[in-house]
């Protein structure tokens, strides 16, 4: 209360508060490895995306140059 909080607050965030200051996690700061993989994934996809949507293949250009023989 002194910090500024208000009684629901200090109820509500009273376990997270208590294992932040024993070093435990808490669902303030966890986040599931599952979550972090899909999140990894995601943006994998992205990229993978960008490569093959920006990149469209096309023949090589061949310049026709007739020698002068002379």
């Amino acid at each position: 209360m002194q910090a500024g909080f208000t009684e629901a607050e200090i109820h509500a965030y009273r376990d997270d508060a208590r294992a932040h200051i024993l070093g435990k996690p808490s669902a303030n700061r966890w986040t599931p490895p599952d979550r972090l993989k899909g999140t990894l994934l995601a943006i994998r996809a992205r990229e993978i995306r960008r490569r093959v949507n920006g990149s469209r293949w096309a023949p090589p250009v061949v310049e026709v140059i007739e020698a002068a023989h002379g």
